[in-house]
């Protein structure tokens, strides 16, 4: 069953991804789950492999968000680009 007060935050960075589930407080945000999970091997792979790094990077996601239970549909994912 899905709150409509919580959400997912979403942190795609170089070596590791970070989320957060957070519900909204009477007068602040409240903190209900989070996980940080480092992705092992991703610097291994150059930038020609970019789907390869994609498949790793989702697939330690979807791994994430199943043992957590973080089922949220309104979610914000941060990240930066690499500028070349």
């Amino acid at each position: 069953m899905l709150r409509t007060n919580t959400f997912l935050g979403i942190d795609i960075g170089t070596n590791t991804i970070k989320v957060v589930e957070m519900e909204k407080g009477k007068n602040a945000p409240v903190l209900l789950n989070y996980a940080i999970s480092p992705i092992p091997g991703i610097e291994a792979l150059d930038d020609q492999k970019l789907s390869e790094k994609n498949e790793k990077t989702f697939s330690i996601l979807k791994s994430i968000l199943k043992e957590k239970k973080m089922k949220e549909s309104k979610t914000k994912v941060f990240g930066q680009c690499k500028k070349n």
